[in-house]
């Protein structure tokens, strides 16, 4: 009887530490996959993108293009300035200072957003919306990457 009792108690932490190391492991593999994830879509030259705070007032304008512009980004380039009429400026804050002298529509997001749409070492991405398809939980833009000179 009392081996009985020692080894369930020695398999009960067992499994309790099986459980414990399993959820520590897991956790490694979604941060790992999640930090392949962002390096694969910064790195992608087409990118599907959802906000439904972006569904309205694409339907208003319908935007050519988009603009992932972190708050430190670098001034407006010329490149930019051809298609201020038809951009669409995503930042993850009060966006960048020149921002505030154009007149283009903003929308903000969660800066955790922007390490899918940006490299490490960017600030500004450009985006040419390629296609959009309508669904029942909003639009999904096909966004194909542009390079701003």
């Amino acid at each position: 009887m009392k081996k009985k009792v020692i080894w369930g108690t020695l398999i009960v932490v067992l499994v309790l530490v099986a459980v414990i190391k399993g959820r520590s492991l897991s956790a490694y593999v979604a941060g790992a996959w999640l930090e392949s994830a962002k390096e694969r879509a910064a790195e992608a030259d087409v990118l599907s993108f959802r906000y439904a705070g972006i569904d309205s007032l694409y339907e208003r304008e319908r935007y050519a293009y988009f603009l992932f512009a972190e708050d430190h980004s670098a001034g407006q380039s010329d490149g930019l300035s051809a298609r201020m009429d038809s951009l669409l400026v995503i930042t993850c804050g009060a966006g960048p200072a020149w921002l505030k002298e154009t007149e283009a529509d903003t929308v903000r997001l969660p800066l955790s957003a922007f390490d899918f749409c940006l490299k490490e070492n960017q600030s500004m991405q450009l985006y040419r919306v390629a296609g959009v398809s309508a669904g029942t939980d909003g639009n999904l833009y096909r966004l194909s990457k542009m390079v701003v000179e």
